[in-house]
């Protein structure tokens, strides 16, 4: 299967229930968090009936290449994927990764660690100089997870886009 990646014009990328449809976006820059309009892309992305539209730069179309090509994996996961009834990746789930992803990635932060939880759940881990960030998110989309610093362990029990962003940019 080949991923490509048109900005200008829109193309299908297609995956058997997972596909990108990338074009490019005018979008309104807000109080300077975002660049140039025309450094803005808009990602429809959807997963079997559900389609999930975000705007982000352009320099994380890279990233969100590799992402989505992982969740074409995860979703090609059927029920009892480890022989120990574990579930198939959840749409509410994988919406809920999308969007943390999203909000990660604009901040600056890296491709995390990206798995499937036994639950249908999606398994997010950031890790960098000795400290760590992994959100579990739930075939729910519940969110919790654990901030992992030396020897310290904080658990948070709803991740916030606080919570994100100051693990990003510290």
């Amino acid at each position: 299967m080949t991923f490509q990646v048109t900005i200008n014009s829109s193309s299908k990328l297609a995956y058997s229930d997972l596909y990108v449809a990338a074009a490019s976006s005018a979008a309104k820059s807000n109080a300077g968090a975002w660049p140039e309009p025309e450094h803005l892309v808009k990602l429809d992305v959807k997963f079997r009936d559900y389609c999930y539209e975000l705007t982000t730069k352009a320099t994380n179309v890279e990233k969100f290449t590799a992402i989505i090509s992982t969740f074409q994996q995860l979703a090609a996961l059927r029920k009892n994927w480890d022989s120990y009834g574990a579930l198939p990746l959840s749409h509410k789930s994988w919406a809920s990764a999308l969007r943390t992803l999203f909000v990660a990635c604009d901040a600056g932060a890296e491709c995390p660690y990206i798995g499937l939880t036994n639950t249908g759940g999606v398994h997010l881990e950031w890790s960098r100089s000795g400290r760590s960030l992994e959100i579990e998110i739930e075939g729910d989309a519940r969110q919790f997870g654990y901030l992992i610093d030396g020897n310290e362990v904080r658990e948070i029990e709803q991740i916030t886009r606080d919570d994100i962003l100051t693990f990003v940019r510290t």
